[in-house]
């Protein structure tokens, strides 16, 4: 009994005589949708992952701020919002990033440590 290849047409010899498929190294358009879908979903994920991370970490910073709000009032003096604006213009300058200081001002002006007027 001989034996006849299936497709003679998809296998190709390579130089050492052996057969090989010629389309295992072709992607599949079903394969190659799934991947784009999944890299898809792992960004989303990682965006949520990520805003959650910020909004616990401004939570934290909350938390922080109400510790020190008497050390922040009757130490320091800042009880309305130009000082408030002022030290955390200092604090920004120290430290050369004014976005720790913003969300610091708002967890005093939060936890009640600033009046509005």
């Amino acid at each position: 009994m001989t034996r006849t290849d299936p497709a003679p047409d998809l296998q190709e010899t390579r130089g050492d005589g052996a057969l090989r498929n010629r389309d295992a190294n072709r992607r599949l358009p079903g394969r190659q949708a799934v991947r784009s879908l999944w890299q898809r979903l792992q960004k989303v994920v990682l965006f949520l992952v990520s805003v959650a991370l910020l909004v616990l970490a401004i939570e934290l910073l909350k938390g922080g701020a109400r510790s020190t709000v008497p050390l922040i009032v009757n130490g320091l003096g800042v009880s309305s919002l130009p000082n408030a604006l002022g030290l955390g213009c200092l604090s920004a300058y120290l430290i050369m990033n004014g976005s720790p200081v913003a969300a610091v001002r708002l967890a005093f002006l939060d936890a009640g440590a600033l009046r509005t007027r």
